[in-house]
């Protein structure tokens, strides 16, 4: 019932009370012109564009109020338009954020670095007066093994020797969290160039066997990844295929 009485209203964008007020203002109007035409009959020489005049700005006046109410229901429209491809909007950003969480997490789940991290890798590693070159492999069974060259500069009175390093070495490696988690099973360093060094510095016993050693996953991408030691700055490692 309520429906009735509201629809044309809000056609023309006023409320029950304030179209009942101008519908009986024009009323009014119209009741005190039919007066007026009544008297013009009766006596033509008064009133002569009384009624006529009245009657044309009544016109131009509802012609206005249909118009602004034509305007007021468009904006109302447009704002509930604009309320709904708001909401919609949140609803699609929230989904995206979701999708991209779950995603995330799937991509940095502890299996996405197992398996990405699979295959061949050189990896280098510089300080100032100290280099290292590696290649290592990291296989599915849990266990990796490498070879590279270590070149050490080493102060011996007011020179610096450039020592030159092979090394051999194979281990066992797995992830924890964002971590790669490896320990040296066996090494062998061998002095390549100046042998009489290791009598003074041993370079092989630097290395501890069977002790973790954590370094978080900074980056890992297809053919990339960057790591950060416990101690010391962060090294880069790049996939190869042979």
């Amino acid at each position: 019932m309520s429906n009735i009485f509201s629809k044309h209203p809000k056609e023309v964008g006023e409320t029950y009370l304030q179209h009942l007020l101008v519908a009986c203002k024009y009323g009014l109007i119209l009741f005190g012109l039919s007066i007026i035409a009544l008297l013009h009959a009766l006596f033509p020489f008064v009133f002569k564009r009384t009624v006529s005049h009245k009657i044309i700005e009544l016109a131009d006046q509802l012609k206005r109020g249909e118009k602004f109410a034509k305007n007021t229901l468009l904006v109302h429209k447009l704002s509930i338009y604009l309320k709904y491809n708001l909401i919609m909007k949140t609803i699609f950003t929230a989904l995206l954020i979701f999708l991209f969480n779950t995603t995330s997490n799937a991509a940095m789940s502890p299996r996405f670095y197992e398996t990405e991290i699979l295959g061949n890798w050189i990896c280098k590693d510089f300080y100032p007066g100290y280099a290292a070159f590696e290649m290592i492999r990291y296989k599915k069974d849990g266990t990796w093994n490498s070879f590279g060259e270590l070149i050490v500069d080493f102060p011996i009175e007011e020179n610096k020797v450039k020592v030159v390093y092979s090394a051999l070495g194979s281990g066992v490696w797995e992830i924890e969290d964002q971590n790669l988690v490896s320990m040296i099973d066996f090494i062998k360093v061998i002095n390549r160039n100046h042998p009489w060094l290791d009598q003074y510095f041993n370079m092989q016993e630097q290395f501890t066997l069977n002790e973790r050693n954590s370094e978080q996953i900074m980056v890992l991408a297809d053919d990339y990844i960057n790591l950060q030691p416990s101690s010391g700055k962060p090294y880069e490692c790049f996939k190869v295929e042979i």
